[in-house]
Formats: C-alpha cells, structure tokens, sequence
C-alpha cells in the first residue's frame, strides 16, 4: 500500500509539470476518489460490531504463546479462531451483538471454556482464561460475569438488550422514548410541529445541550434528519436486539453528534426457526379518568374519556 502511495505521488508531480490546471484537477479527483475507496475497505464499523480480548496463562500465571482461541455465538453456531501473541493477548473483532462461548486449546494443557460471554456494540469484554495442566481429558467450565468497572474506554453510556426494549413500559411503542431512561438526557422544552416530524421523535437534551445536537445511528448508519436533527427510521420495538445511548466521552468515529449519540441494532437471527406476532391496542375501558375535567359525559360521544384505537 505505502509503495502504491509513493508510486501515484511521483507521477501525480510529473503530471502536474506538463498537465494543463484542468486536467490536473480532475487527475486529482479521480486518485482522491481511488484512494477514498481503499480506505472504505480498511474501515472498521465499531458502532456495529463489538469485540472480545483477554490473556491466556497457565496455573502459575505465566503467559501461553500460539493457544488457539475459537469464539462461537451460541445462537447461529459460527465461530472464528484467533492465535494468542507472545504475551498471551488475544482480540476476536468485528462480533455481531449476541452471546457467545470461547474455547481455549494448548499443547499440554486441558482445555477450557467461557460460556455466556455477553457482546455489545462497540463495547469489548475482557475474558482471561487459565488453562491447568493436561493430566487427563477434561474440559473445565467457566461462566463470565459483568466486571464492576469498565477499563476499556471512558464513554458514559448505558446499553439496553433486546428483553428491555420489548418489556419496558412504552406508551407509544415509540423507541427514542427510551433515551429518557439515560441520566442526563431530559425532554427538551423545544416543540417541533407534528407535520414536521412524522416519526414522532421525542426531543431531548442531554446534559444541557441544546436539542438537535443529539446523533441517531441504526445498524451503523447515520440515520439522523440533518436540519433539525430528528430520527430518519424510527424502528419497531420488536426488530430492536439492543439500543446504547452515549451522553458523554463517546469516540471520534461518532464526530457528527455533540450532544450525544443513540446507536441501535436490529435483530440478526439465528439457526432456530423464530417468529414473532404481537397485537398493541389502547383502549380507554381501563383508563382512570380526571375528575376534574371528565366528570361528566361528552354530549356528543356520551363517554367520560375520549376513546382511543
């Protein structure tokens, strides 16, 4: 890659000597473009997938070189293998959101494994692992729990799964309601007109910012309206496998946003045939009334409370 740099460079400045300046800028434009395009393809999309790093030792504590570590999501049965370094480090990229087992195999050690292992987007577990001696054939089980401090990265975020989403209360089955739910991020005071808002995005400020500030993601996507800042796609609470609203300290990747950023990611299946069906009515038949402004019947209607689909 660096030679193919150097190369277009030397004849970018011999082109440039003999080239009229409109041949040269549109020169310009096609190898800007080119090299545009091979950076595409070295770009890692974080607000997607998550990752999985830890260290394999021995029962002494000393690291083990060249162990094979397999990475399974439980739910769809695909994997990927990863060799530990010289110091016993291992990372396992670009996972989709999902649980997953990891498998740690030695020359001369038993091996061992990790069930349960949770995996957010953009977030990325540590999972270290012993492997004691081989003596016999033994696999020694292993169930990962939630660290209490979060060492990777400094964002203040808060993730919610896909039960969550689902079973919360949710009025309007509506899902930026949920990034009320964040400390920090409260209803704006600022009114959009419904018209201009079909999705009916809830306005919210998070940490004092101003509304409009806050950025939507969906699958890696930007998926924020540019003029006021309202979400593009308002998904369907059911096709939602997890939401992660960041109010502060959140990546460079995410430079489109200030005050904030919503990320969310649909549902990916799995290897089980699966389906969904669900029936969402309100209705006013037990819904408390106000005393004060239904304490009599619409003379029209003839109920206390306007009904509702």
């Amino acid at each position: 890659m660096d030679q193919q740099i150097i190369r277009s460079a030397v004849l970018l400045q011999m082109y440039r000597r003999t080239a009229p300046a409109t041949v040269f800028g549109l020169f310009s434009l096609v190898l800007i473009a080119i090299f545009s395009f091979h950076s595409f393809q070295f770009a890692n999309a974080q607000a997607v997938f998550g990752s999985i790093v830890g260290t394999v030792t021995d029962s002494s504590g000393a690291v083990i070189p060249n162990a094979t570590v397999t990475v399974t999501d439980t739910s769809k049965g695909t994997s990927q293998q990863v060799q530990t370094n010289e110091s016993g480090n291992y990372t396992v990229n670009r996972l989709i959101p999902g649980t997953y087992t990891i498998s740690v195999t030695a020359t001369g050690f038993a091996q061992v494994e990790a069930n349960n292992i949770s995996v957010a987007a953009d977030t990325s577990p540590q999972v270290n692992l012993t492997l004691q001696a081989a003596g016999s054939s033994q696999t020694v089980t292993v169930t990962s729990e939630a660290p209490p401090l979060k060492t990777d990265r400094a964002d203040v975020a808060q993730v919610l799964n896909s039960q969550q989403v689902q079973n919360l209360p949710n009025l309007n089955r509506n899902f930026s309601q949920f990034t009320l739910l964040t400390p920090g991020v409260q209803r704006s005071s600022f009114s959009i007109d419904p018209t201009e808002n079909p999705q009916g995005t809830v306005a919210t400020e998070s940490n004092g910012s101003s509304y409009g500030t806050v950025g939507w993601m969906l699958d890696g996507t930007d998926n924020r309206e540019p003029v006021l800042g309202l979400i593009v796609i308002n998904p369907t609470l059911d096709s939602i496998s997890e939401m992660k609203v960041t109010s502060q300290n959140y990546p460079a990747e995410f430079g489109g946003a200030v005050g904030g950023v919503v990320t969310a990611q649909t549902r990916s299946g799995g290897n089980e045939f699966h389906g969904d069906a669900f029936l969402f009515r309100r209705s006013d038949a037990q819904a408390a009334r106000d005393p004060f402004t239904q304490f009599q019947r619409d003379p029209v209607t003839g109920r206390f409370i306007p009904s509702s689909v």
